[in-house]
Order: C-alpha cells, then structure tokens, then sequence
C-alpha cells in the first residue's frame, strides 16, 4: 500500500477463495465492474485471498491491497481484515460473486444521509423489490453492503469465532447494527447483480449452515428467519 496515496472516501473489499479457474474468472468481472464505476483515486480496492487453491497475479496487479492467507480462515475473519485496513470513510464489502454498476456508492452512501444508518444495501437482483430509500430488515444482502467507519467504531467487528467458515455472519451484525440504536436501509433506485457463485451453493462452504444457524439462535434468542426473511418484527433490544 502506498501511504503517499490521498485518502479515499471509499474502500471496496472483495474477498476470494477460489477453488476453480471458474470462480478466479467470475471474480474478475467483479473487479473490473468496480474499476469501471470509479477511478483509482476515488476508490481504494482491497482483496483479501482467504487461501484459494487456484491462485492468480490478477489481484495484486488490480487492486490496491491484496493480503494473502494460508489458509480458509472464514468469511468474518476475511471481512475484519478489510475492515482493519480500509482507509475510507465507506466501506463496501462485495461478494466475488457480483457485479455493480455506476452509482452504486452513491445510491448506500445517500442512506448515511439519515443519521440513524448503520447499514446500507443497494437492491440486489433477485431479491423484492421496493422503492426509494427505506428503513428495511427483509433480505438484507451481504453481497454488497457499505459501513461507515462510526458503525465499525461502534459496532465492531464481525464475528470470527462462531459463523466459521460462513453463513449468518452478516445476519448477526445486522442484529447488533439495530441492538446498538441503528438501523439498516436499502436504495432501490440501484440494482446489483448477484450470481450467487459459491458460498450458498457450495457444499464445503455450506455443510456447517445449521451448526451456525444453531450457534446464532443459542447467541441472540431468536430465529432469525421470519425477522429478516419473513413477516416477524424485529425484537426490542436496549442499545449498548
């Protein structure tokens, strides 16, 4: 990283795991969508390698950090580093899996506009739709998202030790986002595309799915289904 480089207002992070030359082509979309919605002084992209077995030089020739893991460390654990390391003051989190397009910032970032905002969603393909910016808890997409650094500040990190190696991470920071006195909203006036390419179709990263569902009822109470999926109100928590 250059230190020199004028601070950004946003950081994109794409984390990678790839375990086939499909999944380093579809990722690759990815990022050559986020170039080209902004320029390199705009926008600093960082990708974190979670240990992918089929590896690439594309990464560290595009974006302007790549850190480098042995090993599967987990999604958490992959998002905490690009949330340790951004220097924006938004941070966009998006899936291998997805493309953006012009005005994607733009549209997450105008949510921060309500003071309140803790999380921010564009509409994601194949999700309901809606109009305008809302206060919304049905499907909110850990494909693409934006914090600002006070949320991280007052939320914190992801979960590392009990989402492992995925699957209800972004849910249960959603839940301590609204537990902390914020609220999560969507855009819709911009969509995204979601191509779903590996996490929720894949058995290696998908066969512990229920352990971790388990572990979040054990952590918050609740079934988080019909809150973020379904008709349920989200229940009254104290802010901390």
């Amino acid at each position: 990283m250059n230190p020199n480089l004028v601070k950004p207002k946003h950081t994109v992070g794409i984390l990678i795991y790839h375990r086939t030359q499909e999944l380093v082509d579809m990722a690759k979309d990815c990022l050559a969508s986020v170039r080209n919605c902004s320029t390199k002084e705009e926008v600093e992209v960082i990708v974190v390698d979670n240990g992918s077995t089929v590896r690439s030089d594309y990464w560290e020739k595009f974006a302007d950090v790549y850190i480098r893991m042995n090993k599967n460390m987990g999604i958490s654990h992959g998002w905490n580093q690009i949330l340790k390391t951004a220097r924006g003051q938004y941070v966009t989190i998006l899936g291998d899996d997805t493309i953006v397009h012009h005005g994607y910032l733009e549209a997450m970032e105008k949510c921060y506009e309500n003071k309140d905002c803790g999380w921010a969603n564009p509409h994601v393909e194949h999700l309901p739709g809606g109009m305008g910016i809302v206060e919304n808890y049905k499907w909110p997409s850990g494909a693409c998202f934006m914090l600002s650094q006070e949320v991280i500040k007052k939320v914190g990190l992801f979960d590392e030790d009990t989402y492992f190696p995925c699957n209800h991470e972004d849910t249960d920071y959603e839940t301590r986002v609204y537990k902390a006195g914020l609220k999560i909203y969507t855009n819709f006036g911009l969509t995204v595309q979601h191509r779903e390419g590996q996490t929720i179709h894949s058995p290696d990263l998908s066969a512990r799915n229920k352990e971790t569902f388990d572990a979040y009822v054990k952590k918050w109470g609740f079934d988080p289904i019909p809150i973020f999926y379904g008709e349920a109100m989200m229940p009254s928590f104290k802010p901390t």
